[in-house]
């Protein structure tokens, strides 16, 4: 006697089928749009125009990020105003499989870390000398009309606070310094300052494409691979005037820069340290990385 077996039994052995043949992983990628003028966050970020009252691109780009799985593209829009954010990319799901990479397309957007400093921070010091503390400590930045200001650099240890020029700042026991003009208040400017630490990180990733973005203001670094990262490659990304270093590789990552932009970091534009870590980077970089064993 034949047992007849339920109509969706093929079905069901079909889609056992696929998912071995694709080894755990996923067999398809998808798009996910980020738009930081029309976009929600509630949205499901499917497409790049809104629909509906759920269907259009998501507002953040860290959205995006939470969404996203194996070989997906995210796709930023670049509406001239900055993405105020800190990006993580972690392990399996920010990866890619197979022949798809995990792939981030910038179109010439710009994330940033700066955050104004509220005018009541400020307090004066001396005449025309005023004195702000940031919560975060170190590698600290001054910027007015999104350009750093100019730094006095004050000697490791110093018991005494140095003459700042107008116009300057200066970095002293945890503080920032600003010398102001003659009867000028800073808190009559928008001035802002690096609040983020690092703008986009790599941890345990492979196979990761980043094109078209730029990284701004940063506390620390615009762009960190420290652990375990391979097959990365940045290409026509830009990482500008963070606070220690503009590219930073370390541990066992490898990473591949193609016309990038690593220009005007406070301490190195490129920071590759550990023995394992390796950086291929085209001839063109404005100079050479920093190596640490």
């Amino acid at each position: 006697m034949t047992t007849q077996r339920p109509a969706h039994w093929k079905l069901f052995v079909g889609l056992m089928l696929a998912a071995a043949l694709c080894g755990g992983e996923r067999c398809t990628a998808s798009e996910i749009y980020v738009d930081n003028r029309v976009g929600s966050d509630t949205f499901d970020g499917e497409t790049s125009e809104v629909t509906g009252l759920r269907f259009g691109p998501v507002k953040t780009i860290r959205c995006a990020l939470q969404k996203a799985r194996q070989g997906d593209t995210i796709i930023i829009a670049n509406r001239g105003v900055p993405y105020y954010e800190q990006l993580s990319l972690n392990g399996r799901h920010h990866s890619g499989y197979g022949e798809a990479r995990f792939t981030i397309v910038g179109n010439g957007a710009v994330v940033s870390g700066a955050r104004l400093v509220p005018p009541t921070a400020w307090k004066a010091v001396a005449r025309d000398l005023w004195r702000f503390s940031p919560h975060r400590k170190g590698h600290y930045q001054l910027i007015l009309n999104d350009k750093p200001l100019p730094e006095t650099i004050v000697a490791p240890g110093a018991k005494v606070r140095p003459k700042i020029p107008a116009g300057n700042w200066a970095a002293w026991r945890g503080a920032i310094y600003y010398q102001a003009a003659p009867s000028e208040s800073p808190a009559e400017h928008a001035m802002a300052f690096a609040e983020g630490d690092v703008g986009l990180t790599f941890a345990e990733v492979h196979d990761v494409t980043v094109i078209g973005l730029t990284f701004r203001h940063f506390r620390l670094d615009g762009i960190s691979a420290h652990s375990q990262c391979r097959r990365v490659v940045l290409q026509n990304v830009g990482s500008i005037e963070n606070g220690r270093a503009g590219l930073f590789v370390g541990e066992t990552s490898r990473v591949e820069a193609l016309k990038c932009k690593f220009t005007g970091n406070r301490l190195h534009n490129v920071l590759v340290r550990g023995r394992n870590a390796v950086l291929r980077a085209d001839p063109k970089l404005e100079e050479p990385p920093t190596f640490i064993e």
